[in-house]
């Protein structure tokens, strides 16, 4: 309201204004003890926004995508908007409960004409949670064979079990990967927030990506409203406690 107040209702940085995004760096790097420059941070309209403006970014029509499912079912008709072909690789149900990720599967999967690897993680509608050493693998598969690795971590604050320690999020990419590797991080203000209906979002990506997302965005969106990333930054601000009874609440 105080923004909508002073006039923030003209066209802005179409990579989201300078607070938000080192805002939202701020809160990343304390989340997950990395060094993310703001710079890379790029606000977006939702992160099925985002999405859609990496796909526009890497895929040529023909272009695959290796897409580990069961999976949120939007990524797959995002990716045959661009033209695109996704290629599922099924998460095997363990005996004991949960899922497990078949790596040689993932690998054997890729083909000539795949730009990129999808992994939502904590994942929806199973729950899945990669570890940090299956990060540390498929990133390291992206670099060999020249390879997008986007990471899905809109649920990333949404853990239960002991199985994460003492930890705030789920294991990031982000703690594995250095800044200019092929890694797009893909988030929402939409889950941790609870705040669906402001349609606002966004990516950490390596510097090279941020003049490309920037043009995308003006013709997709022109940049997310202007007055509504002040709402953004006080939920990274303010928040804590909302995100913990978030979290609660879910839990039982």
């Amino acid at each position: 309201t105080a923004a909508l107040r002073a006039g923030k209702t003209f066209y802005t940085h179409k990579r989201g204004i300078p607070e938000l995004r080192q805002a939202i760096a701020d809160y990343t790097n304390r989340l997950y003890g990395t060094q993310a420059d703001a710079g890379r941070m790029i606000v977006t309209s939702s992160g099925m926004n985002g999405i859609m403006l990496v796909l526009q970014a890497i895929l040529a029509p023909g272009d695959n995508v290796v897409v580990v499912s069961p999976v949120w079912p939007n990524i797959v008709s995002a990716i045959r908007i661009v033209g695109g072909v996704d290629k599922p690789v099924r998460l095997d149900a363990r005996p004991e409960g949960g899922f497990a990720l078949d790596l040689d599967r993932l690998a054997a999967a890729i083909d000539a004409r795949t730009r990129a690897i999808f992994i939502a993680s904590p994942g929806n509608p199973t729950g899945w949670v990669m570890t940090a050493a299956e990060q540390r693998q498929v990133l390291e598969l992206c670099r060999t064979r020249g390879l997008w690795m986007l990471a899905d971590e809109a649920y990333a604050r949404f853990i239960f079990d002991g199985s994460a320690g003492n930890r705030a999020a789920a294991p990031s990419f982000l703690e594995v990967a250095a800044p200019d590797d092929p890694l797009v991080v893909v988030n929402t203000f939409s889950k941790t927030w609870a705040m669906t209906g402001w349609r606002m979002g966004w990516l950490v990506v390596p510097t090279t990506l941020s003049p490309v997302m920037d043009r995308l965005i003006e013709f997709n969106t022109s940049g997310a409203p202007h007055f509504l990333q002040y709402a953004c930054i006080a939920a990274i601000r303010d928040g804590e406690p909302f995100v913990a009874e978030m979290i609660a609440r879910c839990q039982r």
